[in-house]
């Protein structure tokens, strides 16, 4: 865990929610986590390993890890809208919950 920390500590922040989340590593987690939403249409992202640890890091950052393993399942979803769907609304749990 002290590992990803690290990589996460130490990547650059692209813009989201900055107003709500404060810590810069828990900014860039949420930054993989969007960009592996607006590729799951099209793409298979469950494989990334930028995605698995951004869930890792997160998951013991926040109230209610069960929102980490939500967005995971949701990207098994074979219909590609339902997927994308069901990983947005997972996704707005974990910034809200970053947010308190």
């Amino acid at each position: 865990m002290q590992q990803t920390e690290k990589i996460y500590r130490d990547m650059a922040f692209a813009g989201y929610k900055g107003d709500i989340i404060a810590d810069n590593a828990l900014r860039d987690a949420v930054d993989v986590l969007i960009s592996a939403l607006s590729s799951c249409v099209e793409d298979d992202v469950r494989q990334r390993q930028e995605l698995h640890d951004a869930i890792s890091y997160l998951q013991y950052r926040i109230r209610k890890p069960y929102y980490c393993r939500l967005f995971l399942k949701a990207l098994d979803r074979r219909h590609p809208v339902e997927r994308y769907s069901m990983a947005r609304m997972a996704l707005r749990d974990i910034i809200r919950d970053l947010g308190r």
